[in-house]
């Protein structure tokens, strides 16, 4: 008995079932209707602009060349299928990828509503909590070790006194009048040198400066103050190593 083809016009495959073959059979499970007008898949004809290879799935061309006409009404030539725009923004010349902006710029305007993104006075405040009982600016995540916030790849005490004072001398350092470290209110601040800025702090260094009195209770004075020629920022009191001469000399 002859084999019996497929009943949909130019389909040569053999019926398989209702007198279809199967792909047409599956075709009409899934959608209700075989679509005889239309080709399988596997007789699809290439995409009609010239030079592609791609099979043809809407209006004579493959998806890509398809969708292009669609959105330009010219589905192009051959190679490269994505045409991005250059970013909308001025002296921008990023590729646009939302909105007709570059990724950078895309960004800001969904982060700050403006291109220009925000100011470095807007960030620096973003950064501050709260303010303190004393009017210290509290900034939000200190240096674990130090103490002090950064901001702008430097710290952000050093920055804020630039921004509400001026420029800060790069030999002078900040000296917190409030003793808060996390503190960055630019008018508890005093630009002082290194050595002053020791010497107010509670350090070692600072705690022995201001000390008016030896161990045994003999005053600094100038007659009573001896510095050794090598280290004269140290401070020995002379009562006291006149006792330690006569215990030397008794033994």
């Amino acid at each position: 008995m002859p084999e019996r083809s497929c009943s949909v016009p130019a389909c040569s495959k053999p019926a398989a079932k209702r007198g279809w073959c199967g792909a047409h059979y599956r075709r009409w499970q899934l959608t209700g209707d075989v679509r005889a007008d239309t080709p399988l898949r596997g007789e699809r004809k290439p995409c009609s602009v010239e030079g592609c290879e791609k099979l043809s799935q809407v209006l004579g061309m493959c998806s890509t060349h398809a969708r292009r006409f669609k959105a330009t009404g010219d589905p192009g030539p051959v190679g490269t299928i994505r045409v991005r725009q250059v970013c909308a923004v001025a002296r921008c010349e990023r590729l646009a990828v939302g909105g007709g902006m570059c990724l950078m710029h895309y960004k800001r305007v969904r982060r700050s509503g403006t291109t220009q993104g925000a100011t470095l006075e807007c960030r620096f405040f973003n950064h501050v909590t709260h303010e303190d009982e004393h009017g210290c600016w509290i900034w939000d995540k200190p240096h674990p070790e130090s103490g002090y916030g950064q901001f702008r790849h430097g710290l952000a005490h050093r920055w804020s006194y630039e921004f509400f004072h001026g420029d800060l001398p790069q030999d002078l350092d900040i000296d917190h009048l409030c003793r808060n470290r996390a503190c960055v209110n630019a008018w508890h601040m005093d630009p002082v040198p290194s050595g002053v800025n020791i010497l107010r702090g509670v350090g070692p260094s600072a705690i022995n400066a201001r000390k008016t009195h030896c161990l045994r209770g003999h005053e600094f004075t100038d007659a009573n103050t001896y510095r050794a020629p090598g280290n004269p920022g140290t401070r020995h009191c002379r009562a006291c190593i006149a006792i330690r001469v006569r215990r030397q000399r008794a033994k």
